[in-house]
């Protein structure tokens, strides 16, 4: 193993054993010390790679999001042959698979203890993660509105709308695990349940008389998409 492999294989050890110390005790409960220990290195190693506790933490909530990843700009590979329909219903696939299949629930916990100690992060990621991807799927839905296929009067409160709906239904799950609502909410294939879902309302809001289905997404598309998920799920799999 060359020296850069080794170097890249301790930054990634200490980015998981960071994620789950930052995910039991948010920014400030967290200690450097008990990061290195799970590392299995010194403290001295963990500035060397990361400098400080505050960048760690940025280069965590980053590397989980997926902005440190070459392929994550370019894991939508919309086809410009295809209609706003089947451009917007491959972008839905890709996001929903993406939320259940590659991003980290640990994730989830920083950002509830990032709002809880007002660290602001979430500015940072809608600046360089989410702000962009909002806007990818905005263009879709212009492109529809000038082709017919799609109404709205705010394309871009259109996309914002179902990717919140999105994020509060992953993120409410445990909350609602025990009541007696969770069956109809979540049922026993959550991932197809909130396609299938998404899949209706969302092109129901644009206008879209005909009900949108997984099938009307080419396969070769899928094929793509699935290709990519999978790359990037093996590329972030931080436990080594």
């Amino acid at each position: 193993m060359s020296k850069a492999q080794i170097n890249q294989e301790t930054k990634l050890k200490i980015l998981f054993s960071a994620k789950k110390e930052f995910a039991l005790h948010g920014f400030a409960g967290a200690r450097m010390d008990a990061i290195a220990k799970q590392t299995g290195v010194n403290k001295a190693m963990l500035h060397y790679y990361f400098g400080s506790k505050e960048q760690l933490y940025k280069d965590v909530i980053i590397y989980l999001v997926g902005l440190g990843l070459k392929n994550d700009t370019s894991i939508y590979p919309i086809n410009e042959s295809l209609t706003s329909t089947q451009k917007l219903s491959s972008m839905i696939y890709c996001i929903v698979h993406l939320h259940f299949d590659v991003i980290d629930h640990d994730f989830h916990r920083i950002i509830a203890w990032d709002f809880a100690e007002g660290k602001n992060s979430m500015k940072m990621l809608v600046k360089d993660y989410f702000g962009p991807a909002l806007e990818r799927l905005e263009s879709i839905v212009i492109e529809g509105v000038k082709t017919g296929e799609f109404k709205t009067s705010n394309p871009m409160m259109s996309v914002w709308s179902f990717i919140v709906f999105l994020i509060t239904y992953i993120n409410q799950e445990e909350i609602y695990r025990e009541t007696k609502i969770y069956n109809r909410l979540y049922g026993n294939d959550i991932k197809q349940n909130i396609l299938d879902f998404l899949f209706v309302h969302v092109f129901q809001s644009l206008g879209v008389a005909n009900p949108v289905k997984l099938k009307d997404i080419p396969l070769g598309v899928i094929e793509i998409l699935n290709k990519q998920i999978l790359e990037i799920k093996n590329n972030r799999n931080l436990n080594l």
